[in-house]
């Protein structure tokens, strides 16, 4: 590859650099140290300096066979404005960038980076926020081959697990450059616990913690049963909640609680959803099973609406 600059180039740019930064030092010392933080912290936190900001994070479980445990898998949906926006004449035509599969704690973690605007229209549209959970989870069986489960998930909104996955130039980063960055050591997992391990920082690593704290290693349970989610959906006439009951095969299973003024209480398949109805709706609802994605869906008026048709 041809570099852009001869070493002897590279060496007078380097010490005009250096000559700067030595002026800077002696005329601001302030300014000076202010820059090194600067540069430091972003080294070590590249997400700080990044382009590319949490959305909200979806937790699933791999697709496996029946002899092996499912694993979980974090999906976290990222934006940024350096990637396109879906073309006008064509708004589910997506642009996604997949990151590397990272390690966190016992799971497993992958980024689907979306124009930001995607993410403004999740936050006001459920299905589209669940159209977009699909495509990414296409992306990411298409990328890696890792095939996730799609209707076990649970959906947490400006949130980003895992080590961060992305340069400060946007480029993807594996666990062993992550590592590297991070002045992280891996020490092998004990006899009795073989599937742990801990990470503990490196000596050069500085801490503000003056006390010594012991290491703690956490062992994770196996994953439990699905879990049930909402999302809600408001209109000029209605409040409209979405409730996903995952085992629950009909409405007669389901128990329906609502206190005027306070919320609704749903139950069914060994889940407790509460949801936030607030004073503006009617406590009377109409209810409505959809067996084939498990949903339950409740329909309030909103107060105005029902004295327009009281009157």
């Amino acid at each position: 590859m041809d570099l852009p600059f001869t070493p002897d180039e590279l060496r007078q740019k380097g010490s005009k650099v250096w000559k700067h930064l030595d002026a800077l030092a002696a005329s601001d010392p302030q300014a000076y140290q202010q820059f090194i933080k600067s540069v430091t912290e972003q080294a070590q936190n590249p997400q700080a300096s990044s382009h590319i900001k949490p959305g909200f994070c979806v937790q699933t479980t791999e697709s496996t066979d029946a002899s092996s445990l499912a694993r979980t898998f974090f999906v976290n949906i990222a934006q940024t404005e350096k990637i396109p926006s879906p073309p006008a004449d064509d708004p589910l035509n997506i642009p996604v960038c997949i990151s590397e599969i990272r390690t966190y704690k016992r799971s497993k973690v992958v980024d689907a980076v979306v124009n930001i605007k995607v993410i403004e229209k999740c936050s006001k549209d459920s299905f589209f926020k669940s159209d977009l959970i699909n495509l990414a989870m296409d992306c990411v069986k298409e990328t890696h081959s890792v095939t996730l489960i799609k209707r076990t998930n649970k959906i947490t909104d400006n949130d980003y697990k895992g080590p961060f996955g992305w340069d400060a130039k946007g480029q993807p980063l594996s666990d062993e450059q992550i590592r590297e960055m991070s002045d992280i050591k891996v020490v092998p997992a004990s006899a009795e616990e073989p599937e742990v391990s801990l990470k503990v920082p490196g000596q050069g690593l500085a801490s503000n913690d003056k006390k010594h704290t012991v290491p703690v290693i956490e062992v994770m349970e196996a994953e439990g049963p699905p879990l049930a989610t909402w999302s809600r959906k408001d209109t000029e006439t209605h409040t409209i909640f979405y409730c996903r009951l995952p085992g629950v095969v009909d409405q007669g299973s389901i128990d329906i609680s609502v206190v005027a003024d306070k919320g609704a209480v749903v139950r069914g398949g060994g889940h407790s959803i509460e949801l936030p109805i607030g004073s503006d709706v009617d406590p009377q609802c109409s209810a409505k099973f959809i067996r084939t994605t498990e949903t339950l869906k409740l329909k309030f008026k909103k107060t105005h609406v029902a004295k327009d048709d009281n009157s």
